[in-house]
């Protein structure tokens, strides 16, 4: 079995070469990912695809702190 590991990426100074426990989040009904609302969140190296209505949803009064990369 082989594994499948994201590209390296470079953000500034700061650098991450690969995510090989990333998680999987496909074909849910609703969202994948949902931040509500007075809610904020970071969200990093994810396989997010294949849901219904959204991969990843939020809104609200702090949601502008969320941080959302490599997905």
């Amino acid at each position: 079995m082989t594994m499948k590991y994201l590209k390296d990426y470079v953000d500034g100074t700061f650098r991450l070469k690969s995510f090989p426990n990333s998680n999987v989040i496909r074909y849910n009904y609703n969202q994948g990912i949902l931040i509500v609302e007075g809610s904020y969140a970071e969200i990093f190296a994810n396989k997010i695809d294949a849901n219904i209505k959204a991969n990843i949803a939020l809104g609200g009064e702090l949601s502008g702190k969320t941080k959302i990369r490599w997905n």
